[in-house]
């Protein structure tokens, strides 16, 4: 559901856009100052102590109160408020602050912005319709999770974006059947508000005093009581999720406010907290609902530990109102050797020891060949573990000989043929686990996840519309299954998937909330993959600004991340977004390792490396280097008239330089790869603009103005054109038209590019060239000291910075 707009007095804050307006005019706001504002009202039904927005907004406990109150001083500033009046934000002595201020919550549609009439007679209009005293409102039902910053972040490829975020999970210990099929399944419009209604029960690691031989026991009879409550009827997060969550901290400490906390996070109802206890030869188990209702625990004893929590759980079952009907027939139970080993197995695996999982799996079915729960799981350890053949060959072997475990099976192989490239397999495998798992009312997390490859496999063959409903409805099912975590990570490919589409007014703010939701559930990899593409879509968008705001988080990412793939691709934004921003020499040692290891590594890393190198050798006027570089990175994807990428337009902005390096003295070098590009590229859009550039820089070497200037306004008709193609169109058009002395239709090219020269380097010199040549002396300097301060290290053309055009302003009749 895309969060609201807010609208008090003369303001309106829309949090997806991450916009301020007052009286219609949107007003810019450093990322804190935003990220308090939005803390406190989005909590305005209770005081928000300064601990917990000094942990929100600077993420460290230990920044301090005299940064929070000068934070704060600057909010009510900006919001027309004062310590002594305080009539938006008040001071608790002694705890902290909370919003006051008569607050309403308008349409928040994806991409709406609000209307130029201003917050005024939107509050009056909404009086008029009989709320005066402000209502219950969709936001005003609860609280959303404390925040992180909302950070904005960096670029990666889609072969990385489909390995982590596919669906590619250890298999759910207690899937979450599907409702009733007579239940009609809810409009669109509904949906996100049902999926609200989801609240499920979060299962917490057990308190435990153990050696290492019994160890596994908290994350073990974690997995076992949610299982058990179910199939009792009951929405329970994944224990994965809660291990992910939880992994590091001491959760037999944990207080009100931590528990407050994960259920935020995961949107649970309730919070169980788990003890073991040994007594001689027995167990006992007991059960404590810690949070969201009514204090209530249970216990049970048993020989075994794993009996007394099966015990302790439907006993706690049986005091809860189910959220669903009982499965039919539970998944534990029967073989309790068996049963042990699993639990055992997935308790390891949670704990981050894969292998040892696997060698634990692996020894129990050299006794039990019957097994298949052991076949599938020793398949995905395979998969995890990069030996997709071994993986494939089990998941086939289960998809052939066990009719009741095909489904299953299917969603592994898929996944395999998703590594592979092999988007027509991963259709017809998702295809039909989708068919088998429908018809069986099977689990919510499985068709979810089939729905969720589906889309991927549509996304990477273009398919965008197909590609957006699976998506959707990935989500729904994993959301409405308590499964908030794969749920972010279908939002993650979504993002990526609209992006890609070029819809990334769309994409930007569905990143930034899924990076954030990563981040809380300590999702490492995920989160990379996602402000990776998040740092793209702000290059996309001209706004290399904001995506330098990201660099000490992808930097931290990097440092945490096991797989070397997503270190490189880490890196490389890194180094994208350095250079963007001028810091050429703390690029370099990020790009040339970069480069060493996208060698040995995945093609789209390999290309990117050598993309970024292109497009700085050429900023830098190395043409020569700049050629070799597109060379390479062209020769890594393309053959022929194929080029196998999922960033077409940095694909077709390397056709666009090796033309020009042809120019002025080889045009028709320049014509065929012009031809080559439409080729490569055909049925795309907005490759019109780099095709039109290129036909512009053709008829200007051939001195034919007439033709350039029809390119040039080709290029900028291009209706599919995104704020980077607009910048690389003014960047060639306004010199061209500034040499042919149109110096008002230049003004007109600038316009297009709005608020981009407060962001851009190349857009800042556009708008100082445009200015200067105006002769406004006050916005030139303005616009001067604006293309200093985003210059880095990189030079302002000498003529740009002298002022000597005024004499020749005066001197003019």
């Amino acid at each position: 559901m895309p969060a609201p707009i807010y609208a008090f007095g003369r303001f309106r804050l829309d949090v997806d856009a991450r916009l301020l307006y007052r009286d219609g005019e949107a007003i810019p706001l450093p990322t804190r100052l935003f990220d308090c504002i939005v803390h406190l009202l989005e909590h305005r039904a209770r005081a928000v102590g300064r601990d917990e927005l000094i942990a929100v907004i600077w993420e460290r406990p230990d920044s301090g109160d005299n940064l929070l109150g000068q934070l704060v001083v600057r909010a009510r500033r900006l919001l027309e408020d004062t310590g002594e009046q305080q009539r938006v934000i008040r001071t608790l002595p002694g705890y902290g602050y909370q919003w006051i201020a008569p607050t309403r919550c308008l349409d928040g549609a994806p991409g709406a912005a609000p209307s130029p009439a201003g917050t005024a007679s939107a509050s009056a209009a909404a009086d008029a319709e009989g709320d005066p005293g402000g209502g219950a409102h969709a936001c005003d039902r609860a609280a959303p999770a404390p925040r992180r910053s909302r950070r904005v972040a960096a670029g990666l490829a889609v072969a990385l974006a489909v390995a982590a975020a596919a669906g590619v999970w250890w298999p759910r210990a207690a899937p979450q059947p599907l409702p009733a099929a007579a239940a009609p399944r809810p409009a669109a419009a509904d949906r996100d508000e049902t999926i609200a209604q989801a609240r499920p029960l979060l299962v917490l690691p057990a308190a435990l005093e153990a050696g290492p031989d019994e160890a596994w026991l908290r994350l073990g009879v974690m997995a076992l009581v949610g299982e058990r409550l179910a199939d009792a009827g009951q929405i329970v997060v994944p224990s994965d999720d809660v291990a992910t969550l939880t992994r590091g901290l001491a959760v037999a400490a944990f207080d009100a406010s931590d528990y407050a906390r994960l259920a935020g996070v995961t949107r649970a109802e309730r919070v169980i907290a788990v003890a073991i206890e040994r007594s001689g030869s027995r167990w006992r188990v007991r059960l404590a609902v810690v949070h969201g209702a009514a204090p209530l625990e249970v216990a049970a004893e048993a020989g075994q530990v794993l009996d007394a929590a099966r015990d302790a759980a439907d006993r706690l079952a049986s005091h809860l109102p189910p959220a669903r009907a009982p499965a039919s027939q539970p998944l534990a139970g029967g073989d309790a050797a068996l049963d042990f080993v699993l639990k055992k197995a997935e308790a390891i695996h949670l704990g981050g020891r894969p292998d040892a999982a696997a060698d634990l799996l692996a020894d129990a079915r050299a006794t039990r060949p019957d097994a298949p729960g052991l076949d599938l799981r020793l398949a995905w350890m395979a998969f995890r573990a990069g030996r997709f053949e071994q993986a494939e060959a089990g998941f086939a072997a289960l998809a052939k000989d066990r009719p009741d475990w095909r489904a299953r099976a299917l969603i592994g192989l898929a996944n395999v043929a998703l590594v592979r490239r092999d988007t027509d397999a991963v259709m017809e495998r998702a295809q039909q686990a989708i068919d088998l798992l429908e018809a069986a009312g099977g689990a919510a997390g499985e068709l979810g996840s089939a729905y969720h490859g589906r889309a991927v496999a549509a996304s990477l063959q273009g398919r965008y519309e197909a590609a957006f409903a699976d998506y959707a409805r990935a989500r729904e099912l994993h959301a409405g299954a308590g499964n908030w975590l794969d749920a972010a990570r279908v939002d993650s490919n979504f993002g990526i998937a609209l992006r890609q589409r070029g819809l990334i007014e769309q994409a930007l703010p569905r990143l930034q909330r899924t990076a954030d939701r990563l981040s809380l559930f300590q999702a490492t990899d995920d989160e990379s993959v996602a402000r990776v593409h998040l740092v793209t879509t702000l290059l996309d968008l001209a706004d290399p600004v904001s995506a330098l705001a990201e660099d000490g988080r992808l930097a931290a990412l990097a440092g945490r991340s096991q797989w070397p793939q997503l270190q490189t691709s880490l890196d490389l934004a890194r180094a994208e977004v350095l250079i963007a921003n001028g810091r050429l020499r703390a690029a370099a040692p990020l790009l040339d390792r970069a480069t060493r290891e996208a060698a040995a590594g995945p093609l789209p890393n390999t290309y990117r490396a050598h993309s970024i190198a292109a497009r700085q050798a050429w900023a830098l006027g190395d043409t020569e280097q700049a050629r070799q570089a597109i060379g390479r990175a062209l020769g890594v994807l393309c053959s022929g008239d194929v080029c196998a990428t999922g960033d077409g337009r940095d694909l077709a902005h390397l056709h666009l330089l090796l033309a020009r390096s042809a120019l002025p003295a080889d045009p028709s070098a320049a014509a065929a790869v012009r031809a080559q590009l439409a080729r490569r590229l055909a049925g795309h859009a907005y490759a019109e603009v780099y095709l039109s550039l290129i036909d512009a820089d053709v008829a200007v070497a051939r001195g034919d103005a007439a033709a350039a200037d029809r390119a040039f306004e080709a290029a900028a008709g291009v209706a599919e054109a995104i704020p980077i193609d607009r910048e690389r169109i003014a960047e060639a058009y306004v010199p061209w038209l500034m040499a042919h002395g149109a110096i008002d239709r230049a003004g007109g090219v600038l316009a297009t590019l709005d608020a981009m020269p407060r962001r851009s380097f190349v857009a800042a010199l556009i708008e100082l060239r445009v200015l200067r040549a105006q002769g406004r002396h006050s916005a030139w300097r303005l616009s001067l000291d604006r293309a200093i301060r985003l210059a880095g290290e990189r030079e302002i053309p000498e003529e740009l910075r002298r002022p000597d055009f005024l004499a020749a302003s005066a001197a003019a009749p």
